[in-house]
């Protein structure tokens, strides 16, 4: 975060280096760096996730060795974040 509100104590974003516009495995399997927070959240849209466009849709970002991934460069008290959409059928709530 940059600007007025860069050194305010709620100020949960600290960019440390440049941004990288890559695969998340991908890039993840190129450095051995240390991550305080990843995250993955809603990568998909919303009216094709509840069209239920993606129920046969590949994501490598979701696979067991992929979390695995996630895990490994967490900091020791880092957070992995994973945000999806959901869509309850009526009645269940």
């Amino acid at each position: 975060m940059t600007g007025p509100f860069a050194d305010s104590p709620g100020t949960c974003i600290r960019s440390r280096g440049a941004p990288s516009i890559q695969e998340a495995r991908q890039f993840l399997h190129g450095t051995e760096d240390r991550f305080d927070l990843i995250q993955i959240s809603l990568l998909d849209s919303f009216g094709g996730s509840a069209a239920g466009l993606y129920s046969a849709a590949e994501s490598y970002l979701y696979t067991t060795e992929a979390f695995g991934l996630y895990l490994s460069r967490l900091s020791d008290s880092g957070l992995l974040a994973v945000t999806r959409w959901i869509k309850f059928l009526p009645g269940t709530l």
